[in-house]
């Protein structure tokens, strides 16, 4: 039973450690749409991988003095831009359920202070 788990182990921190080294190790928010001129602009820039979650997602920090995060949430199936990661909440998502956020297929709305709004011109790109 020990050696069944012990190789279970092996085999999930294999796939873990593989999942974010197949992400890219750089990524740029941008938008050429109305996120760009929003309030929730200053989420757009370069962001670096930091670390993996839990479930070895990738989380990426903008690099700039403001403490923004993209990360995936799996229980809502959501990626989110914000200031703290692994909450249900902030300044942007996209709903894209692929490993790596900038394999996204998935819409990106941003909060507006009343609503969420989508931008069909916003991506993170591999860089």
């Amino acid at each position: 039973m020990v050696r069944n788990m012990f190789s279970l182990g092996v085999f999930m921190l294999a796939i873990t450690s593989a999942l974010s080294s197949s992400c890219c190790p750089s990524i740029v928010l941008q938008s050429s749409g109305d996120l760009a001129s929003s309030n929730q602009a200053h989420i757009l820039g370069n962001y670096n991988l930091v670390s993996d979650d839990a479930e070895g997602r990738p989380i990426y920090q903008l690099d700039s003095s403001l403490p923004r995060f993209i990360f995936y949430r799996s229980g809502i199936n959501n990626w989110f831009v914000n200031d703290q990661t692994g909450i249900n909440q902030g300044y942007a998502l996209n709903t894209g359920t692929e490993e790596c956020i900038s394999d996204s297929t998935g819409v990106w709305e941003y909060w507006d202070g009343n609503a969420w709004v989508q931008d069909l011109y916003t991506s993170a790109i591999c860089v």
